[in-house]
């Protein structure tokens, strides 16, 4: 039904794939697909089948009574991900993998044939039974039809009120999105084999795989990235003037939104009124990289923090988790990371009754020393750098 070769940034939204095609989605060779809300039912043969490929994400996705053959055929591919997707009632081999890495989180699978090559006890939050259980609606699909539903074979349906998602800070899920928070230390991110290695190009790679709710910074990279001339270049120094196309330090403005990029120094930082977000990229003593990413939002007093930190191997180009580091940051109280443009020392300001405390995250080559109080008057003399 949708066929994609040497195809890149493919978005899917809130679509119904169903029974007129032999097979669901089927990518060559394409970058960065984003599938998200769509159902792919009653297909001839397979669900999907995915060859050398960089970065498929499907998110809150349905796949039922597909028959025949492989179901999820994935081959060659780099960073495949199902994100609370459900799959019921197809029949076949499920999953046939070879040389890929797949991701399933939150999924739900009910299936009676032979499940496939992959070791379900490896996604520890998928549902996994041997049933064919009949999936009730879940407001997902075209947003005229948002009951359809996995348990019968259907073209029209029953006109059911679509109830809207919860804004973002009435169910307290933070804007750049739980699932980062709860799922990111299991996901391996990698760079093309083209791309620079960059601050930005990290950034860019970590926001398409964890790209939060509306309104998150990795939104706004994203937007960057895709929409560029709704950016006005400025000059940093002074933004007010036009920006000196040979200066390595490089800001952009769009309304609120403000992007700084210092590709030299390896930083960058995305902000608007109440959302901000910190990258860096430290040179490893082993030829490593150390890239880290900060996500905060500060409204009056109340400070929301994640970060997360990855280890780059220029061998394979990947970006690894690295949890240990990540916890190095973990405080107690209200507090703000200030990431260096020069230099290659954290800065923490812990905000506590109203006062406010300095202490240093010193570099050491491999990673970040356990932080260190330092006077004011040092801590305001890094912020100011």
């Amino acid at each position: 039904m949708l066929e994609f070769n040497n195809c890149q940034d493919i978005q899917i939204d809130r679509c119904d794939l169903y029974g007129c095609g032999i097979e669901g989605i089927t990518a060559t060779n394409t970058t960065d697909l984003d599938c998200t809300k769509t159902i792919i039912r009653d297909c001839s043969y397979s669900i999907m089948t995915a060859t050398g490929c960089f970065n498929l994400k499907f998110t809150d996705c349905d796949f039922y009574r597909c028959k025949e053959y492989g179901l999820v055929n994935l081959r060659n591919n780099s960073n495949t991900s199902f994100v609370r997707c459900r799959f019921s009632q197809n029949k076949s081999t499920l999953f046939v993998v070879e040389n890929t890495n797949i991701d399933l989180r939150e999924c739900e699978i009910h299936h009676t044939d032979q499940l496939g090559n992959i070791d379900i006890n490896d996604y520890t939050s998928t549902i996994y039974k041997r049933d064919n259980k009949e999936l009730p609606a879940r407001n997902i699909g075209p947003s005229d039809r948002a009951n359809l539903t996995a348990s019968v074979r259907q073209s029209v349906a029953v006109n059911i009120p679509q109830t809207e998602e919860p804004e973002d800070d009435e169910s307290g899920e933070p804007v750049w999105s739980s699932t980062l928070v709860e799922s990111w230390s299991n996901g391996v991110l990698q760079l093309p084999a083209k791309a620079p290695v960059t601050v930005k190009e990290m950034t860019t790679r970590f926001c398409r795989y964890w790209p939060g709710l509306d309104g998150s910074p990795q939104k706004i990279m994203l937007d960057f990235v895709n929409k560029p001339r709704q950016f006005k270049q400025c000059d940093p120094e002074d933004m007010t003037k036009p920006a000196n196309p040979n200066n390595p330090h490089k800001v952009y403005t769009s309304g609120e939104k403000y992007i700084e990029i210092d590709t030299q120094n390896g930083y960058l930082r995305i902000a608007d009124e109440h959302y901000t977000l910190q990258a860096g990229v430290w040179n490893r003593s082993n030829g490593h990289k150390l890239f880290v990413v900060n996500l905060s939002c500060c409204v009056d007093i109340d400070i929301n923090q994640f970060i997360a930190c990855y280890d780059y191997d220029p061998v394979t180009r990947n970006l690894t988790p690295d949890t240990k580091q990540a916890s190095r940051f973990e405080e107690d109280n209200n507090y703000i990371l200030h990431f260096p443009r020069k230099g290659k020392d954290i800065v923490s300001i812990i905000i506590k009754s109203g006062e406010s405390t300095y202490k240093l995250y010193r570099w050491n080559g491999q990673g970040f020393n356990s932080p260190v109080k330092i006077s004011e008057e040092r801590g305001l003399d890094l912020l100011n750098q």
